[in-house]
């Protein structure tokens, strides 16, 4: 009955002529805004209409995705103003739409590869954790890679991944760059359905550039931002972090 009624209150909301993909597509727009804002408040707003969309009870397995990925940028969020607690709570939170999702579609091998990223993440705040998640990561992101090898945003987590990796298991700044430019070459040719996930593209020249920039080679770095924002001229991160550096 419960479920009846919150199906019946979101039909209200959204209309009865709005598919499921519809809400989906619009539901992708409303973060990319909160992104490029870097707004809390509008990521929450984001991540509450893909909630109110589960509730239809249509492609959950993709709504759960978007929603772990609200909580993803949540986590980035969290992690800038150094709010530990908040990064615990949404990375958790991710790690339990991530278990839905693949409940539903374990051939979804975007959720392993997020999934990875947000046990890297924990590692990160809880450093004594990494003996439990390190290798639970790696493994996680060794499935996605082998699911789906030439996916682009697969390897634009992994390459960040592998800068965060010590070069003792196997990560480090080689590695990060391989996979990063693997990511750039094969974002050429993406062009998945309008529901699927597609971010990604102009952030893979950010992460090149930022190593670059962290090397000292500041006009190496510089081409990549440009680049990143030929793709994304509203890439708040590049625009607003990353090239005043530069400049």
């Amino acid at each position: 009955m419960k479920k009846i009624i919150m199906t019946l209150i979101t039909t209200m909301t959204f209309g009865i002529s709005q598919s499921v993909d519809d809400l989906i597509i619009s539901g992708k727009e409303k973060i990319e805004n909160a992104i490029q804002s870097w707004n809390e408040q509008e990521l929450l707003g984001a991540r509450a209409h893909f909630e109110r969309v589960l509730s239809l009870n249509d492609k959950s397995w993709l709504i759960h995705y978007y929603i772990a990925y609200c909580d993803n940028q949540l986590v980035n969020y969290s992690m800038s103003k150094q709010e530990k607690a908040k990064v615990k709570k949404y990375v958790n939170d991710g790690l339990d739409h991530l278990e839905e999702a693949l409940e539903e579609n374990p051939g979804f091998a975007e959720a392993y590869a997020m999934m990875s990223s947000l046990y890297g993440t924990k590692i990160s705040v809880m450093p004594w954790a990494g003996f439990w998640y390190g290798p639970k990561s790696g493994k996680l992101m060794g499935k996605a890679m082998a699911m789906e090898p030439n996916n682009p945003r697969i390897n634009l987590t992994n390459g960040i991944s592998m800068k965060f990796t010590p070069e003792a298991f196997g990560g480090g700044v080689a590695s990060a760059k391989l996979y990063l430019n693997k990511a750039a070459k094969l974002f050429e040719h993406d062009s998945p359905e309008s529901i699927m996930p597609d971010w990604g593209h102009s952030d893979v020249y950010a992460w090149l550039g930022l190593i670059e920039m962290e090397a000292g080679n500041n006009e190496d770095a510089k081409t990549y931002f440009e680049r990143a924002l030929e793709i994304n001229p509203k890439n708040n991160w590049v625009k607003n972090q990353l090239m005043p550096k530069i400049e």
